[in-house]
């Protein structure tokens, strides 16, 4: 759910970062935890995507 609030262009790595912390976990409680923080702080991170691209969109290579 929260790779879809996000740019697009930026779900893959963010789609690995978020799956690596996620089973570096203990427990169902922690890791539901980390999802729901996730999910509350997405719009906040694709606003901030948006306003502040990591790489430039014309380099494709």
């Amino acid at each position: 759910m929260t790779l879809r609030i996000i740019p697009e262009v930026e779900r893959p790595r963010y789609g690995e970062e978020f799956w690596a912390e996620l089973a570096e976990l203990d427990g169902l409680l922690r890791q539901l935890a980390y999802a729901t923080r996730l999910l509350i702080s997405a719009p906040s991170l694709r606003r901030s995507l948006r306003e502040n691209p990591w790489h430039d969109e014309g380099d494709q290579g």
